[in-house]
């Protein structure tokens, strides 16, 4: 069932960014608000079927909304997800919806940000980031875990990020590669370090988590065991 908020958007461009990700570049009829780390509900033309998408693209400094809205969608049989990658095509007019509860205003910030993305999950961390960047003095920094280097999305734009902005840093973990590295318990104690000087609490931090179930609770339980609190993630499992 549609949602009455629902508006129609055309589809203007798609991109294979990586050898499984395509991204989506929407404009929409009339404008849309939004904040970092929201979602989109996507509602699939001549069916019942509904997805959810992160918006990966900062919000807009004022709050009356874009008319351009981007989403980045992993392959998989989900058939939402299957449809939007095998049958979409620029030019095909979809319904939106904007989602999420879990979201970042850069003005509402006081300590520093960790942000934990594995894979897909970069997208609402990305779009936080862009934010922090953008309107924020704030220190950011972001463990980002990949299964394949090829799948590292958003790469050049992170990396633009950190030029650009002395208060965000960012580095890239490859899972199943010859040289694999991956996000533990080690990793998360040298983030944490990285991101207070020791004079300060190292409790004192907000972690942000998005990614499968089993790397959220690893960062959950890490966080917990040193004093960290303040983590926040979306449930959607």
């Amino acid at each position: 069932m549609t949602s009455p908020s629902a508006v129609r958007a055309v589809v203007q461009r798609i991109v294979q960014a990586t050898p499984t990700i395509k991204t989506f570049a929407l404009g929409v009829e009339r404008p849309v608000a939004f904040k970092a780390g929201q979602w989109l509900d996507v509602f699939i033309p001549g069916t019942d079927m509904v997805g959810g998408y992160s918006i990966y693209t900062a919000p807009p400094l004022l709050s009356h909304g874009v008319k351009h809205l981007d989403m980045a969608v992993k392959y998989a049989r989900h058939p939402p997800t299957k449809w939007l990658h095998e049958q979409c095509r620029e030019g095909t007019e979809l319904l939106i919806d904007v989602g999420g509860d879990v979201v970042l205003e850069p003005g509402e910030v006081k300590k520093p940000i960790l942000f934990v993305a594995g894979g897909i999950g970069i997208s609402p961390l990305f779009s936080m980031a862009q934010a922090m960047a953008e309107h924020s003095a704030i220190h950011c920094h972001m463990l980002y875990s990949v299964a394949a280097r090829p799948e590292l999305i958003f790469e050049k734009e992170l990396q633009f990020l950190t030029e650009m902005n002395p208060h965000f840093t960012w580095e890239a973990f490859v899972t199943q590669e010859h040289d694999k590295t991956r996000i533990d318990e080690g990793t998360l104690d040298m983030a944490l370090s990285r991101l207070v000087p020791r004079t300060h609490d190292i409790t004192d931090v907000t972690v942000i988590v998005c990614g499968p179930p089993p790397m959220v609770h690893l960062v959950e339980d890490t966080m917990h065991a040193r004093g960290v609190t303040d983590v926040v993630y979306e449930r959607w499992w």
